[in-house]
């Protein structure tokens, strides 16, 4: 009986594990974020427009499809904009493809894109999150940058 009882609990405990959902065979990592200051012609800051870097690592960029990039005022947030960019492959080099734009991507090495913001859009932004998605539809752990004011 005692035995019984003990076979119970443990079918019970497992029952009630959490199961992880799989995740993406790629993965993001390193993210950093870096406003580059903007001069007018007559040398004063320019105001009127924050240009930001964004600079990440992908794990295993043959399976990534689309990447995801939520600028937002909290985490998980893409309320000031979201910038999805798919990946392209041509000429034995893969490229990803968002805002009118391909740029270049290496295997496992940093990938730097730029990114242009309205005083109002800089100001909103308080988190970046980006994720992506791999070939067979299964998203990446997130990684956020939380904005310094400077």
């Amino acid at each position: 009986m005692r035995r019984r009882n003990i076979l119970w609990i443990v079918a019970l405990f497992f029952s009630a594990a959490p199961i992880k959902a799989q995740q993406a065979s790629s993965q993001v990592m390193d993210l950093y974020a870096h406003r580059r200051m903007n001069f007018t012609p007559s040398g004063q800051i320019d105001t009127t427009i924050f240009n930001v870097d964004l600079s990440y690592k992908i794990t295993n960029i043959d399976s990534t499809d689309v990447i995801y990039i939520l600028f937002g005022s909290v985490k998980d947030s893409g309320d000031v904009f979201i910038q999805p960019a798919v990946k392209v492959f041509a000429n034995n080099k893969y490229y990803l493809s968002y805002n009118g734009t391909n740029e270049e991507m290496n295997a496992n090495i940093e990938s730097i894109h730029f990114f242009s913001f309205t005083p109002s859009q800089w100001d909103a932004t308080k988190f970046i999150t980006i994720f992506l998605v791999d070939a067979v539809g299964r998203n990446s752990e997130k990684i956020y940058f939380e904005k310094d004011i400077y």
